[in-house]
């Protein structure tokens, strides 16, 4: 029996869904590799809750990161894990559609498509991630009328200018949700001499993270270990502590916004202006920064429930397109060769 599939592959999680099930199945983009033994031990939520917790002969890998494979073999493995899971089956046929990241090369879309041929599924449909957000964010991408679409993720944003189920331009910057977990390590740093990892930096960043100043007083503690006398050690942060870096991080995806906008055709963005910008991924989920966002550029800003979902969701309804018209479907099929 063939299994239809969508696949969103990110730099923390990896997305499936299983055409004609609701369910999405979701887990971190991490494999273990046991250096040692030379192989591969755990992959998804299994390898995440080792992160830190095991010996050096364990290594954490993420052989997905930024939407590119960066290690083929840790890639096949996991996604060959996560595919059995999801559908309960060996041996895979069927047809999948394929998140791809504005942005990247031909040889990188096509290590991709190849990940999941040689995962068993032959036929490969492929979709842009900001042309993927709008149709799960409920957009009619096929009228003539331009949308606009930012994806902030955790390893790179994408940014998609589109009309007639077209793109007009495709963008993709390096700023990033990771970045922010990056910013809140440094601060537990210097200000605490306190040595955090990235999953706590994570959680504080998604619970204090504001892009507007906070009506309330909210607190998250940080546990890890002293850098001078190397014993465990906690302190409570505030989001008034992270407010800066936040504000800063809302201010630079406003001016990628208005970069974008700036190079678009002045009909298309008569439309965006009444249509409004649809922001998803897991990064747009930041405290009032839809908010901060219409306030700076003064375009109405829209952004769904499970915003992070936009994309599996899209991808999912992209091919019930496909099914009805297929000359009207937003995917295209992938090459099995390289150009």
């Amino acid at each position: 029996m063939n299994v239809d599939i969508a696949l969103d592959f990110g730099s923390n999680s990896t997305r499936i869904m299983v055409f004609g099930k609701d369910e999405i199945f979701e887990e971190p983009s991490a494999a273990a590799y046991d250096v040692t033994g030379g192989e591969l031990i755990a992959f998804g939520k299994e390898a995440f809750d080792m992160i830190g917790r095991t010996s050096d002969r364990i290594k954490i890998i993420y052989p997905i990161e930024k939407g590119v494979v960066t290690d083929f073999d840790a890639a096949l493995a996991m996604t060959k894990y996560f595919l059995r899971k999801v559908t309960s089956k060996k041996m895979l046929s069927g047809r999948a559609v394929l998140n791809i990241p504005e942005g990247i090369s031909d040889l990188e879309i096509y290590n991709l498509v190849s990940l999941v041929n040689f995962a068993g599924i032959k036929k490969v449909y492929l979709i842009n991630t900001c042309k993927a957000a709008l149709i799960g964010a409920g957009c009619d991408i096929l009228a003539p009328r331009g949308r606009f679409c930012i994806d902030i993720g955790a390893g790179s944003t994408k940014l998609g200018v589109m009309s007639l189920g077209s793109d007009s331009s495709v963008r993709r910057a390096e700023l990033c949700g990771g970045a922010l977990d990056d910013l809140v390590i440094k601060y537990a740093k210097t200000k605490y001499n306190l040595l955090i990892g990235r999953h706590t930096a994570r959680l504080a960043k998604e619970k204090l993270c504001s892009a507007r100043e906070p009506s309330d007083l909210l607190f998250y503690k940080l546990k890890g270990r002293n850098i001078k006398t190397g014993l465990p050690f906690a302190v409570e942060i505030s989001n008034f502590e992270l407010l800066s870096m936040s504000e800063n991080f809302a201010a630079e995806i406003s001016l990628l916004i208005q970069g974008a906008l700036n190079g678009a055709r002045p009909e298309i963005v008569s439309d965006i202006y009444t249509n409004g910008i649809v922001i998803t991924g897991g990064a747009s989920d930041m405290t009032d920064l839809d908010r901060y966002i219409e306030t700076r550029l003064d375009i109405k800003t829209v952004h769904p429930e499970n915003s992070r979902l936009c994309v599996i969701k899209g991808c999912e309804r992209a091919f019930a397109m496909l099914k009805n018209d297929e000359k009207l479907s937003p995917l295209r099929l992938a090459s099995t060769k390289m150009s």
